[in-house]
């Protein structure tokens, strides 16, 4: 687990004791309680967003919600719970799809990455939890969705969270500021700085400095552009991870109106008509297909690589793509087959990169915003088969120019006062890969396709303009169904994006809520 500043990222394990495990007893279908036929939601995911809107529509004691998982609940794993282990969780906790042969890093086949587990990738991420910045959000509103700016989130942001300031001296030692007014103090998910930091990351601060990069007082009031410190996902008091099942989860699985299904996958939405009634499942691709109805909504959050391909095995995605595997159509929308991680730059607003780096003295560059487009669309009718992924990275030669740039910058970071203290020096690339060719042959042959966070491959925009869900979050030519998860961030914003999901998930359940109420 690492503290975080944006640009230059500083880290520093954090000491934590694990918990023997995590205890398991629940409203868990098939062992403490049976299926219903029907309840009035059945939300495919347990991710941040899925048992974020399933603790809140639960709150109803006359609501009854399924929750169906992919992945099985987590042990209590160290690598799980301390955060010294963040990123090593086991393998069985995370899907991990190759995408096809990328022209544009010289037919390298990339891995997309997302957690298989109850509290998603939530309970296997880096534990950072920055917003974005103001910009980030309000393009959202601009692209035609109302209610959906930084001023309409901020609420959410504040309402997820329970943030436990740094102790003076750690803040006054290492310049941590924040201002309480754009903070929670309430909420489900911990969020709090490590009690030790390396001394060796005030010199990242000071470098960035030097660089001059503007340094907000407190990136959670939307001033989310230059370097600043962010927290942790952390329990101040055990030290060890707060994520989505210990936060919205395990402290109210008593429920009797609230079930939960690992270890089974959605394999079919079920449409009558254009409604959404309910959903198939299985447990095993060779295993016998259950089934479940849903009185009032079927909610989606299988996440951004899953939901599309959900969508289109239902008959909900591009016309062609569907008949070429003779599905039914229910909704023909183009958008569904979206890229993953959908970016913007606008000038000003948000950011366009990132610099990454670390107690071990090295960095790493992030192309947040690049112009170029991917697809992800199915390869079968067959829910366990991986869906066909291309990221198209570098299919816009402008995101090369980035990167090219970038590594101009970083380079010159590294010549700041503060950081020649500790003789730091290029070395991936080497600073005699100096031409624009070459520095362009080294990112085809070094850049990552994805660094995690996908999004956007169901997005919340005009359906005119490839749109998949509109600002009610109600899936285009249907009716009883609603996308909640990543993959309707119509523009990813320039951060990590746990913390932006907890607060679409808050919101969503707000709007789900009023449509019961609302509805005939």
């Amino acid at each position: 687990m690492w503290s975080y500043i944006v640009l230059s990222v500083v880290l520093g394990p954090s000491l934590a004791v694990a918990s023997p495990s995590i205890a398991n007893r629940a409203q868990i279908v098939g062992r403490d309680v049976q299926l219903l036929n029907t309840y009035d939601y059945v939300i495919v995911g347990a991710g941040a967003a899925g048992l974020t809107v399933a603790n809140r529509l639960s709150e109803d004691p006359k609501v009854n919600v399924l929750v169906l998982e992919a992945g099985d609940l987590d042990h209590g794993e160290d690598e799980i719970l301390i955060p010294r282990y963040a990123l090593g969780a086991p393998g069985k906790y995370f899907y991990n799809i190759p995408s096809v042969p990328l022209p544009g890093l010289n037919n390298r086949s990339e891995l997309l990455t997302s957690g298989k587990v109850v509290g998603g990738g939530t309970a296997v991420n880096g534990m950072f939890m920055p917003r974005g910045a103001k910009g980030d959000y309000d393009i959202w509103k601009e692209l035609g969705n109302p209610g959906w700016g930084w001023s309409d989130l901020l609420p959410y942001f504040i309402k997820s969270e329970t943030f436990t300031p740094p102790s003076a001296a750690l803040a006054t030692e290492f310049e941590i500021t924040y201002d309480m007014r754009y903070h929670g103090t309430k909420g489900p998910v911990q969020s709090s700085y490590p009690p030790f930091l390396y001394p060796a990351v005030k010199l990242f601060l000071r470098a960035i400095r030097q660089f001059g990069s503007h340094v907000p007082y407190d990136y959670a009031s939307g001033d989310a552009l230059g370097a600043y410190w962010a927290p942790n996902t952390l329990d101040p008091v055990s030290r060890t991870r707060s994520y989505a099942r210990t936060a919205y989860y395990d402290p109210i699985k008593s429920r009797s109106n609230l079930h939960l299904l690992p270890n089974n996958t959605v394999t079919n939405i079920i449409f009558n008509g254009k409604t959404a009634t309910g959903v198939k499942f299985s447990n095993a691709k060779e295993a016998p297909i259950q089934s479940v109805s849903a009185c009032r909504e079927v909610i989606i959050a299988a996440g951004a690589p899953h939901t599309p391909q959900l969508l289109q095995l239902s008959g909900v995605g591009p016309k062609k793509l569907l008949n070429s595997f003779g599905i039914p159509i229910v909704s023909d929308l183009p958008g569904a087959t979206r890229d993953l991680l959908i970016k913007y730059t606008q000038q000003g607003k948000i950011a366009a990169g990132e610099f990454i780096g670390g107690t071990g003295a090295s960095m790493g560059l992030v192309l947040l915003k690049p112009f170029s487009r991917g697809s992800l669309t199915i390869k079968s009718k067959e829910a366990f088969d991986d869906p066909v992924v291309d990221f198209g990275t570098l299919r816009n030669p402008l995101d090369l120019d980035v990167m090219t740039e970038m590594i101009k910058a970083w380079r010159r970071m590294l010549l700041t006062p503060a950081l020649q203290t500790m003789g730091s020096a290029a070395i991936s690339p080497a600073d005699n890969i100096t031409s624009t060719a070459d520095l362009q042959a080294f990112v085809r042959a070094n850049l990552a396709a994805s660094l995690w966070h996908p999004s956007g491959s169901a997005p919340m925009m005009k359906k005119e303009l490839g749109g998949v869900v509109g600002p009610d979050l109600l899936v285009y030519g249907t009716k009883g169904l609603s996308i909640i998860d990543a993959s309707i961030l119509p523009i990813c914003p320039s951060t990590h994006i746990t913390t932006t999901m907890y607060a679409v998930a808050e919101k969503a359940a707000d709007i789900i809520k009023l449509r019961a109420k609302t509805s005939p």
